[in-house]
């Protein structure tokens, strides 16, 4: 009941200013830059920044936003000493994110270059130092938070499964504070088959971050304990190694019959949704397989999924993906969501459907997909997956040819392991929670 009523003041909204919201080429996000009395918090400069050398690629600053309501932006910095940062993007949720604004330019000469960078109605501002044409930048001197105790504000990020080879979603933020800036390389001890590592130029002083990378495969699963190494400093951290599901399948929606899937509803505490292959259907000529969605409360819905060479299709009405837009009479094609052999940063759209929304205005629709992350290892529900697609949704839509496609402020991110199926899955409108549900149990056969 909650979800649709949430669903219905949306719609409302959306019917009574779609002339606006039809037309507008976006709808920039707002928020604030995380600083103390003025300086950005944290200021990570990233590479080595040379008197009368081109920016380039490894050159950029990571800084972090509280986001307050989704959709565009673009953050800058003024041009100091012949350089400047800047990026644009798109915020799909609130709350904390870091973001890498890339340096362009060329630094005229060596000193500090003090930058102030700029979102929304926020402002602070980062210092970076610029080192003399030809040089070799000295090393640093600086010490770890808590050291030589245990590591302080440590972040360990990314699941740690036995038996699975580490990537760059595995690892661990170390707080530093710098007291000459100049040239540094971190790694830890080796321990239970991985370790991590870092190397890089601070260009400023004070409290920052920097971020060793994993390597490697843990060969049991436990509490490793790690040291973490710099010049002349070093603090302690753990990591825990987990035992991950084992399968046997191979695809990623499994459509096998008899298989089932149960899912904590986590949006509406205590309800459960059981999916469910329970037959095959001929339709048009095709065969689909039947999936029955059963809630806790209420009637059974059916969906109808086939496998096509690489690729996973329902066959539903095209706009049940949005409530932005409700077509009458609905349209009913084959919707692509997902498929196999992704690599992270993949990119894919449906076709664009036109029909006559229920207001009586023709409109397009088309749905944008990214996989963010082919090969993620994510723990869901106290289980540990591997080999897992982590894919968003985006809504699009317009209503005229040559009129821009703009978001509709929908988000959803799905989790689809492995011979298993869906895992998980997240739908965001407006900053409203929509459902999210993640797997209880499963047989896939």
């Amino acid at each position: 009941m909650t979800n649709r009523f949430i669903g219905l003041l949306l719609f409302v909204c959306l019917l009574s200013c779609q002339d606006k919201y039809l037309t507008a080429v976006s709808y920039p996000a707002t928020g604030t830059l995380k600083k103390d009395s003025s300086s950005c918090l944290p200021q990570n400069f990233s590479g080595t920044y040379w008197a009368g050398k081109e920016m380039n690629d490894s050159n950029f600053l990571e800084i972090t936003v509280n986001v307050k309501t989704t959709g565009t932006y673009t953050i800058r910095t003024n041009t100091v000493n012949g350089i400047s940062f800047s990026t644009s993007g798109s915020f799909g949720f609130t709350g904390t994110n870091t973001i890498k604004l890339k340096a362009s330019g060329k630094a005229i000469q060596a000193g500090v270059s003090n930058f102030t960078v700029q979102f929304d109605t926020s402002v602070c501002r980062a210092s970076v130092t610029v080192l003399p044409a030809g040089g070799v930048p000295p090393d640093a001197v600086y010490h770890f938070s808590g050291a030589p105790g245990a590591c302080s504000n440590i972040v360990v990020s990314g699941t740690f499964p036995r038996s699975v080879v580490l990537d760059t979603f595995n690892k661990v933020a170390v707080q530093v504070n710098v007291i000459t800036a100049g040239a540094y390389t971190v790694s830890t001890n080796t321990v239970n088959g991985y370790g991590f590592s870092g190397k890089g130029v601070f260009s400023n002083t004070g409290l920052q971050t920097i971020v060793l990378y994993a390597k490697g495969t843990p060969a049991a699963a436990g509490t490793d304990q790690f040291t973490v190494n710099g010049n002349n400093t070093s603090c302690g951290f753990s990591v825990q190694v987990v035992n991950p599901v084992v399968v046997t399948g191979n695809d990623h929606f499994p459509l096998t019959g008899g298989s089932y899937w149960t899912y904590d509803d986590l949006f509406n505490a205590g309800d459960t949704m059981m999916r469910s292959i329970t037959d095959s259907v001929n339709i048009g000529g095709i065969l689909y397989k039947q999936l029955t969605e059963q809630p806790r409360y209420g009637s059974p819905v059916q969906s109808y999924f086939r496998r096509q060479d690489t690729g996973y299709y329902e066959n539903t009405s095209v706009d049940k993906y949005t409530l932005s837009v409700q077509f009458s009479p609905k349209i009913v094609k084959d919707f692509p969501f997902l498929r196999e052999y992704l690599n992270t940063g993949d990119t894919w759209s449906s076709d664009e459907y036109i029909g006559t929304a229920t207001f009586g205005q023709q409109i397009f629709i088309r749905y944008d997909f990214t996989c963010i992350n082919s090969n993620a290892s994510v723990t869901v529900g106290g289980k540990t997956f591997t080999n897992v697609y982590q894919v968003a949704l985006r809504p699009k839509i317009k209503s005229a040819t040559t009129y821009p496609y703009n978001s509709t402020s929908e988000y959803t991110e799905t989790w689809y392991a492995k011979g298993i199926g869906m895992i998980y899955t997240k739908k965001i409108n407006n900053n409203f929670t929509i459902f999210e549900y993640s797997i209880r149990n499963w047989q896939v056969k």
